[in-house]
């Protein structure tokens, strides 16, 4: 059921540019972000919705916030600090799983013998993945993906400046 997530989602992006797809979205705009926050701090959709329904509205509100999202962004997440998340984010997508397996395999061998309480080792745990992986992110994106992200940046001024270099399927 997880691939229509999906789909609905590309459905959005390819009529995200038809007029009346765009006036719907600012119409709905605050009601669908409303139905968004109560859909993560309550139960009424799980409890009232059968698995079918909820599926069915989840994935049509999910696709609706990302096309509200995408239309007009909310300032408040609009800084330095999201920013650089939005820069640093394949390296969180490539490296969070990685960090997890890391944390985890700590957490086995160390900190499941201090005793905590189980809400205090998944606090714990989900703070350690989270901070680890953006440091990690960041240094990556800093010494390794900032080298390849320039050099794309000098390849393409060559070629718009007329400069000769290789054509654009690498052969001569």
């Amino acid at each position: 059921m997880l691939f229509f997530y999906f789909s609905f989602g590309g459905l959005c992006s390819i009529i995200y540019n038809h007029r009346l797809f765009q006036t719907l979205i600012k119409k709905l705009r605050y009601p669908t972000l409303l139905i968004f926050i109560a859909y993560f701090t309550t139960e009424i959709f799980t409890n009232n919705f059968n698995p079918l329904f909820y599926n069915l509205f989840s994935f049509i509100l999910f696709g609706l916030t990302i096309s509200i999202l995408a239309i007009k962004p909310i300032k408040a997440l609009e800084n330095k600090v999201m920013n650089h998340l939005g820069k640093i984010s394949y390296g969180i997508y490539m490296y969070h799983a990685i960090v997890m397996q890391l944390v985890g395999l700590f957490y086995l061998k160390v900190i499941s013998k201090l005793g905590f309480q189980n809400t205090l080792d998944i606090i714990i745990i989900n703070i350690c993945i989270i901070f680890i992986t953006i440091i990690v992110s960041h240094f990556s994106f800093k010494y390794y993906e900032s080298f390849f992200l320039n050099l794309k940046n000098k390849v393409n001024i060559k070629r718009k400046t007329g400069i000769k270099t290789l054509p654009k399927n690498g052969y001569k």
